[in-house]
């Protein structure tokens, strides 16, 4: 018997929806999103702390000047008589001794030396600001392998575009955003897992293909709306993280900068973080199909993102740059990444990075629909 795609989607979606796993995760990443916003409120400085240790700073830094000033010079390091090595101290001369005119200080010059030198509380430096939950560049960035000397390659340069920075073998500034979509990624994985193993475990499966008997269809239909699922829940958790964390922000903190280009951005990022986490669900039904349950998938991918994958990047950066997990936080934070190997280097581009996440996809889907199409149910159920 077959039914049409329009009813088959609808009866995935259905039983999608009446699956614990779904709501359960939904609320505990809302919690939790709810949470962490509540004590990263609680512990942030109030504008008023934070101008008066503000006040403080500047008040410790005209002090530092007028010393400097007064004393005639940069302080010098002084040696006790009979003291060993490593027992230098730095201190600012408080009479008036000979100084090399080389050392004497314009004010100018002692402000610029004092505020590098002069510890910056926290309230006074670090300002909770918007814009920091996607930061937006206005172009991308370049690249240019820099010339390693011998006819080998050196560093890859990747210049920000005006208004950003340039760095060399170090990665690119990305949002708060990127904290609970790594999160969220794994969390796909694992609702993605339990859609699909389920049915193994509770032997639906079989029921289910005397209603559509041809299981590549059934098996894609479920993957297809179990990432459209998760895709939906995974805006919606992202518009709960940033609806909880702008108190932060707006009590406590600063919105300058928050346009609405910085808006659209934020909202293109959202996107392409859902997109991702859709991919991740989709991945882990494959493995869940591949297994035969959930438990299974579920531990060796964590296992695979906790432990396997870092070591192989640890041990050979040219194979960690084609794995999964560093690919997928590539995509989702549009940022490019550099990797460094023992005689080369090179930058993997967001664009380079989907491909790659594409292609893991494709392999568990196309591998899960041929296992799925070849299984003997009798023997399984």
């Amino acid at each position: 018997m077959a039914v049409s795609t329009t009813a088959l989607a609808a009866s995935e979606l259905r039983r999608f929806v009446s699956r614990r796993i779904g709501k359960v995760t939904l609320v505990l990443f809302a919690g939790l999103f709810v949470l962490g916003a509540g004590v990263a409120f609680a512990q942030a400085d109030s504008k008023a702390d934070r101008e008066a240790e503000r006040a403080a700073y500047e008040r410790e830094i005209d002090r530092c000047v007028e010393d400097l000033v007064a004393s005639g010079g940069l302080p010098v390091p002084v040696e006790p008589p009979g003291a060993g090595f490593g027992t230098t101290s730095v201190v600012v001369p408080t009479t008036a001794p000979a100084v090399d005119p080389a050392l004497q200080l314009t004010e100018a010059e002692a402000r610029e030396y004092c505020e590098s030198y002069t510890y910056v509380p926290g309230g006074a430096g670090d300002v909770p600001q918007l814009v920091e939950l996607w930061p937006v560049e206005t172009a991308p960035p370049t690249t240019e392998v820099l010339d390693g000397g011998v006819g080998s390659p050196g560093p890859v340069l990747v210049t920000e575009p005006e208004g950003g920075e340039a760095f060399e073998g170090e990665d690119g500034e990305v949002g708060l955003l990127l904290v609970p979509a790594v999160l969220l990624f794994l969390g796909g994985v694992v609702v993605g897992a339990s859609a699909v193993g389920a049915d193994w475990r509770h032997g639906v499966w079989t029921t289910t293909l005397t209603w559509e008997s041809r299981r590549a269809r059934l098996l894609l239909t479920r993957l297809a709306v179990v990432g459209a699922a998760v895709l939906a829940g995974a805006l919606v958790l992202q518009a709960v993280f940033c609806l909880a964390t702008l108190p932060v922000f707006v009590v406590k903190g600063d919105t300058t900068g928050a346009d609405a280009a910085w808006f659209a951005g934020l909202v293109l990022a959202s996107a392409r973080i859902a997109l991702v986490v859709a991919v991740g669900s989709v991945i882990g039904g494959s493995l869940a199909m591949l297994g035969r349950n959930t438990a299974v998938p579920i531990g060796g991918f964590a296992l695979y993102a906790v432990a396997i994958e870092p070591a192989l990047s640890a041990w050979r950066p040219r194979i960690g740059s084609h794995l999964l997990m560093q690919n997928a936080v590539i995509v989702m934070g549009d940022d490019p990444q550099s990797f460094i190997g023992n005689t080369d280097y090179w930058v993997r581009t967001p664009g380079e990075a989907l491909v790659v996440v594409a292609l893991y996809a494709a392999v568990a889907v196309l591998a899960a629909t041929a296992v799925f199409r070849r299984r003997d149910l009798a023997a399984v159920s």
